[in-house]
């Protein structure tokens, strides 16, 4: 990396230069770590930025400098709106920033794609590596509400070889008149239902166990795709093709990211017209005749509700009170085993079975460096800090998953809190006063926006907490891994190997029971943390909505905007306004 870096500023001639005569290099660098092209054209975008991109040009490569580009298209017809597309780094790129930068974007990506070809997706050792990874950050991250895998180039394949490996005959793959184009077709078609029976059955448990809860039918949040971009394209062009249009499942994945974009573009306005709904609900109160009566009402309901919502924050407590005490119970067990597993799972990782040694001192160099996390250039990762907290998280999946579901409303998760709160809260009665009603319209909406900005921020620190765990003993792990990196001569890989696990036999007594400590007081933070925002916000609000308003005060005439927000409200069934 540090000589593909080398090359990038100063070409192949730097390769051979010392750090003086590199330094006198006359060579442009740039003051600014930002780079801006502009193109009309598509093709000529693309040979603009291939160097930035690619590593096989014959052009100078800045690609090891690089580390994100970002291509934004305006006014596009064929792309939807406010979707981005994150193309993730690969197995082949072991660059530190980018690796980073890819457990960052995993835990912001609502959907997420594992693109692979389709003869490695259920073979290859290191493409399972990469996936099972990508779900354990997906767990960590928390905004994700589905993964997709896609299996490519659906159409290289061997209708022999493949007919020979399942036994298959023209009969039992429904040929009826034999001839190459046909039984290609049938092939690649058995080939792709096979490949997606076995990859829904490898993933859809860890996806469950790590996503989802083991109480939750995970068909709807994990789809495979095979797909033909080649036969799609001839398709299209009105050339030969193996595979009709729709068999290449192009078309059906192109309507996949629709129904993705389509459901969260549906909370998006579900949550702006409620705040809307509620705003003009507030500017029309003014308008409504006051009386004695009204006021006594208003002073009455103010109480009511204030005492209501008291009790429900009080429910709320108690939730996150009890699942506190579970995952410090789930926790316990999970210290206990990673205690007596510690070493053993250490050994997995600073002495695996079938490995060539005489290269294996980069490796846990390299491992030292990054403070015990490390990928390399073909993608295997080897993470001692995780394989020894390994015990903590599976003794605590299970329920932390159920808490933090927020894409599914259940009576163990915060979302279902939530809702508890939002349902139970205001019940408006059609007896009451109109200017009452418009009023509790709008404590409800900003009930509902406060909500929507709590989710997020769960969504937030549910990654710190998750996190939390490996962190805290890769702080304990790190005076190890620092003497570690430094170690030199002869025998070093027993030698680090020694470090590692002398350090690791000392703390193992103190190192997970911390890990649990500070995963529970950072969850104690978070209850805290909505606790007292909805508890403020709130309070102002409903004697905001519940305040008098002096005779001289006026707002303007929304009459007509509130209308038509009760009638987009019940179009979106969107419970905001009383019928």
């Amino acid at each position: 990396m540090a000589k593909a870096k080398i090359k990038a500023v100063y070409g192949e001639i730097g390769l051979t230069q010392t750090y003086d005569e590199l330094q006198r290099s006359a060579v442009d660098i740039p003051n600014t770590h930002k780079k801006t092209v502009t193109s009309y054209s598509a093709c000529d975008l693309s040979s603009q930025i291939s160097g930035y991109i690619r590593s096989d040009t014959e052009s100078q490569q800045y690609w090891p400098l690089v580390k994100k580009v970002t291509v934004y298209v305006p006014g596009s017809s064929v792309l939807l709106d406010r979707i981005v597309l994150v193309d993730l780094p690969g197995a082949g790129d072991a660059n530190k920033c980018r690796d980073q930068m890819w457990k960052e974007y995993l835990g912001k990506c609502s959907s997420v794609w594992i693109v692979n070809d389709i003869t490695r997706a259920i073979s290859d050792k290191t493409a399972m590596e990469i996936q099972n990874t990508t779900i354990r950050n997906v767990a960590g991250g928390g905004e994700c509400h589905n993964i997709t895998y896609i299996c490519t180039k659906s159409d290289n394949i061997d209708p022999h070889h493949l007919k020979r490996q399942y036994n298959l005959t023209d009969e039992e793959l429904g040929i009826t008149i034999s001839n190459d184009k046909k039984v290609k077709n049938k092939c690649i078609l058995f080939r792709n239902n096979k490949v997606k029976e076995l990859v829904k059955k490898n993933f859809n448990e860890k996806v469950k166990k790590k996503l989802l809860g083991t109480d939750v039918n995970s068909t709807e949040f994990f789809k495979v795709f095979t797909v033909s971009s080649a036969d799609f394209w001839n398709n299209e062009e009105k050339k030969e093709h193996i595979l009709d249009r729709d068999e290449t499942e192009l078309p059906a994945l192109k309507e996949h990211i629709k129904d993705l974009y389509v459901s969260h573009s549906q909370k998006a306005v579900k949550d702006y017209v409620s705040q809307v709904s509620g705003i003009v609900s507030f500017l029309h109160i003014p308008k409504e005749n006051t009386s004695t009566q009204t006021e006594d009402l208003k002073d009455k309901l103010f109480s009511e509700l204030k005492q209501k919502f008291e009790t429900r924050l009080q429910d709320l407590a108690k939730f996150f009170d009890g699942v506190y005490t579970k995952m410090t119970n789930n926790l316990d067990e999970g210290v206990k085993n990673a205690e007596k597993q510690c070493l053993i799972n250490a050994l997995k990782v600073l002495k695996p079975k079938k490995t060539k040694y005489s290269g294996y001192h980069k490796t846990l160099k390299a491992l030292c460096r990054c403070s015990g996390y490390y990928r390399s250039r073909d993608g295997k990762i080897v993470d001692l800090n995780y394989a020894l907290v390994l015990p903590m998280y599976a003794a605590m999946d299970n329920s932390f998953v159920s808490c933090f579901r927020l894409n599914q409303n259940s009576r163990s998760s915060i979302k279902g809190a939530f809702d508890l709160l939002q349902n139970d809260l205001i019940i408006i009665d059609k007896r009451k006063h109109a200017a009452v009603e418009l009023r509790l319209t709008y404590i409800k909406t900003e009930l509902r926006i406060l909500i929507a900005d709590l989710e997020t921020e769960v969504i937030a620190r549910k990654k710190n907490i998750y996190n939390s765990i490996t962190q805290s003993v890769q702080d304990t792990m790190d005076p190890a891994y620092k003497d570690g990196a430094v170690i030199t001569g002869s025998e070093l890989v027993t030698r680090i190997q020694s470090r590692l696990e002398e350090h690791v036999e000392s703390y193992k007594l103190s190192m997970f029971r911390e890990a649990k400590k500070r995963v529970m007081f950072q969850f104690k933070q978070l209850k805290d943390y909505v606790i007292h925002t909805l508890k403020k916000e709130m309070g102002m609000s409903m004697k905001l909505a519940l305040t008098q308003f002096p005779t001289d005060v006026t707002f303007p005439d929304v009459e007509d905007e509130l209308k038509k927000m009760k009638g987009i409200c019940k179009a979106l069934e969107l419970d905001v306004f009383q019928d």
